[in-house]
């Protein structure tokens, strides 16, 4: 599946707990579609590093800094502190 794809599910609300995963850059582009894909991932995670409530829950659920993907329990923990993008 196509990124442009994924990203249109997932504004559409079907992209489901049934995903696996997403990969940090899918999720980065979501919430600033409108820079390059590497600076949207570094800008999401330095919003997690800045974060430390949203960083340990993510460690909790098996979060590791240099993962190229998110488990679906990690994105839903994503979406909690930071809001949908």
């Amino acid at each position: 599946m196509r990124m442009h794809e994924r990203e249109r599910e997932l504004y559409e609300g079907r992209l489901t707990m049934k995903t696996k995963f997403l990969s940090k850059t899918e999720l980065a582009v979501l919430y600033f579609p409108y820079i390059q894909p590497e600076s949207a991932v570094n800008k999401l995670m330095n919003l997690i590093k800045d974060n430390d409530k949203l960083k340990n829950s993510l460690i909790q659920y098996g979060y590791k800094r240099y993962s190229k993907h998110l488990t679906c329990k990690q994105v839903s923990l994503i979406f909690e502190f930071l809001g949908e993008p």
